[in-house]
């Protein structure tokens, strides 16, 4: 996937000149969706190595920017659209083209499901729902009892639950990652060695912190790490996998608010 390959993001052209292993988008493309309208001097603000010229067929050669020159830039947009342009990203684009090598808008399939008595029916509403909830349990509880009735239905109805929800029995879910706030933005490619990003984690950590409780009614959990050039030992909040992107839309709301951008 090394060729010029056109993405479509609401209506707008999003050209990709990169591979699945190392992804570069079109800065001009990249800016309108952002709306920053002065494409050569956001390049300028980006690192050496989060820009670069690719050509791009008859139109030459074209500014480029990589995955952590993407979130830098959408750190600076101010248009609504630019949080909807990294989640899309991020959970759809680019998991897709690291996995299958492309990106794909999916359709539904024509094909229709068996027809089912009423019960069944109802049971398979009921257990497509178990399926999508315990992709978000933390043990194996809504496995047990996913696994259980599965068991109790007739064949035909199993094949038909394949069809809905593309399993017949779903497998212990493995342990979710759990990354300090430093690591998710880390992960992201969020600049934080610039001062202006360090001297803001703490008001995020406190913000990250009470959402998280008021969103899940969990605990924040704590692990013990190594800090410091003395690598003392203290206890650091960790969040998990599934909270992420959140804890990524908090950040950029924050910094969004105070006009902390790209120096």
């Amino acid at each position: 996937m090394s060729n010029l390959t056109i993405f479509s993001f609401e209506d707008q052209e999003v050209r990709f000149v990169g591979t699945p292993e190392n992804p570069w988008w079109v800065a001009q493309d990249v800016c309108k969706i952002l709306g920053i309208q002065n494409v050569t001097q956001a390049i300028s603000k980006l690192d050496d190595d989060e820009r670069s010229m690719f050509n791009i067929g008859r139109q030459g050669d074209a500014w480029s920017i990589n995955e952590p020159g993407l979130y830098s830039l959408v750190v600076t947009s101010r248009k609504e659209s630019a949080k909807r342009f990294k989640k899309w990203l991020t959970s759809e684009v680019l998991p897709s083209i690291r996995k299958t090598g492309k990106y794909e808008v999916t359709t539904p399939q024509s094909d229709p499901i068996p027809q089912l008595g009423e019960r069944e029916v109802f049971l398979l509403e009921v257990l497509k729902l178990g399926v999508d909830t315990a992709k978000y349990v933390k043990d194996d509880r809504a496995v047990l009892v996913y696994n259980t009735q599965l068991q109790n239905l007739s064949q035909r109805t199993a094949a038909s639950l394949t069809s809905v929800t593309g399993v017949t029995t779903l497998p212990t879910l493995p342990e979710p990652k759990w990354l300090t706030l430093s690591e998710v933005l880390e992960r992201y490619g969020f600049p934080l060695s610039q001062k202006a990003y360090q001297n803001s984690l703490g008001q995020i950590g406190k913000l990250v912190k009470s959402y998280f409780i008021a969103e899940t009614g969990e605990a924040v959990k704590s692990v013990q790490k190594l800090v410091g050039s003395n690598h003392n030992a203290a206890n650091i909040k960790v969040y998990p996998e599934h909270y992420h992107e959140r804890i990524v839309d908090i950040a950029l709301e924050y910094w969004d608010e105070k006009g902390i951008g790209i120096n």
